[in-house]
């Protein structure tokens, strides 16, 4: 396996093991004090102008929130991986968020266009996902199961070891 995404493959697999044999018991948080989200009616706009319910109660097996910036160079140099992570769980029922909270519509627009990012992009300017999860830099993922735990959140692969070193 490429060095890419090796962080996060081993979330998706866990949601997706735990689906797959039907269970319906809440996964671990990998945080004690993070609780299950439980307002699956938060609803987001992509750059396009459509709405997203990234918390929806439907058939998915997972949510994964992807915080991005347009103008972070290891979240650019990451984007590649993201849009293969995202086409091979895409099938299995994974659903996929490029979370921005900076950015204009335009910009993100233009930015999930030039790296290829298959997924919407959705527009968070108050923090309500980052809070959600407790994402606090970028580029990070965060993966929630069905019923809204917190699967994993943290880096979408070993690129960044430390700041300022790639």
């Amino acid at each position: 396996m490429a060095r890419s995404a090796k962080l996060l493959l081993p979330a998706l697999l866990l949601a997706l093991s735990s689906c797959d044999r039907g269970e319906q018991q809440e996964a671990p948080s990998p945080d004690p004090e993070s609780a299950p989200v439980t307002e699956p009616a938060l609803n987001f706009p992509d750059s396009d102008g459509r709405i997203h319910t990234p918390f929806a109660a439907d058939d998915r097996k997972a949510t994964v929130l992807i915080f991005l910036m347009n103008d972070c160079p290891v979240a650019n140099a990451s984007a590649p991986a993201l849009a293969r992570v995202c086409a091979d769980f895409e099938s299995r029922g994974v659903v996929f968020y490029g979370i921005y909270t900076t950015e204009t519509a335009e910009e993100i627009t233009a930015h999930r266009r030039d790296y290829g990012l298959p997924f919407p992009g959705l527009l968070d300017p108050d923090l309500e996902l980052a809070e959600l999860s407790g994402a606090t830099r970028v580029p990070e993922a965060a993966v929630f199961a069905p019923s809204g735990a917190l699967l994993y959140r943290g880096r979408i692969d070993d690129r960044a070891v430390s700041l300022g070193v790639v």
